[in-house]
């Protein structure tokens, strides 16, 4: 036989819950209080630094073009200058290279020893009397001759001491491709020029006027060239033989 006893439960017994008290009446609000004077605005603080620069922006988009303005009204064309002077040139026939016209012919070319010195000079002789006298010589003229008129000058002298003059005169013809050559002369022109005195000095005359040469002149054709002396003249009074050393051909060019 057991000796297990049984005992009482030991949790306590729970008893019934009590009534609630009344709850108490609310005291009424006490009334606010005055506002306090506001203190002093205390002294402003450092700037702080500034902050750091945002990405710039990308670009705009291009704007629409604006239309064109009117074009302005053409101006007035200037008055054209005047046509300067053409260039000129020159070409020597020299008394070596001239020779006596068949017909009323002068002499030469004559080569003169001026002995003092061993100075050789070729001359065309042009005698004074009672006949005009012809040298000729023939020349092609430059690629850039104009085709105009030209003129002559002659280089000369005499063995005299007068002061007289000479009457000398040039005349010419041109001749292209293909082009007869026995046709006339142009016009001569003439130039009357006077010795200083003194014997076997140069003399220059003065320059023809403007020699029209007959044919159709044109750059580069051959042109032959007439010389005279015209000691029938009263303009010619030198009572000596003219001795032509040459003569400068004076043309224009293009």
């Amino acid at each position: 036989m057991s000796s297990y006893s049984s005992w009482p439960n030991t949790s306590a017994i729970i008893g019934a819950t009590g009534v609630t008290g009344a709850t108490g009446v609310t005291g009424a609000t006490g009334a606010v209080g005055a506002t306090g004077v506001t203190g002093f605005t205390g002294a402003a603080g450092a700037t702080g630094p500034d902050g750091l620069h945002g990405l710039d922006g990308g670009p705009g988009a291009t704007g629409v073009q604006g239309a064109t303005g009117t074009a302005g009204a053409a101006g007035a064309t200037g008055v054209a200058g005047a046509t300067g002077v053409k260039p000129t040139g020159q070409i020597f026939l020299s008394g070596a290279g001239s020779w006596p016209a068949t017909t009323a012919g002068a002499a030469g070319p004559v080569k003169v020893n001026f002995a003092t010195n061993a100075v050789d000079v070729f001359f065309m002789d042009f005698a004074d009397g009672a006949t005009k006298l012809f040298a000729e010589a023939g020349l092609t003229m430059p690629s850039d001759w104009d085709g105009g008129t030209v003129t002559a000058t002659f280089y000369w002298t005499a063995n005299s001491t007068s002061t007289n003059s000479c009457l000398l005169g040039c005349s010419g013809r041109s001749y292209g491709n293909f082009e007869s050559i026995d046709q006339a002369w142009g016009s001569e022109q003439t130039v009357t020029d006077a010795l200083n005195g003194t014997a076997n000095q140069v003399a220059i005359s003065s320059a023809t006027a403007a020699i029209t040469l007959a044919g159709t002149p044109a750059a580069s054709e051959f042109v032959m060239f007439r010389i005279s002396r015209d000691p029938t003249s009263g303009s010619d009074t030198l009572a000596a033989t003219v001795r032509v050393l040459g003569v400068m051909i004076g043309y224009t060019r293009t």
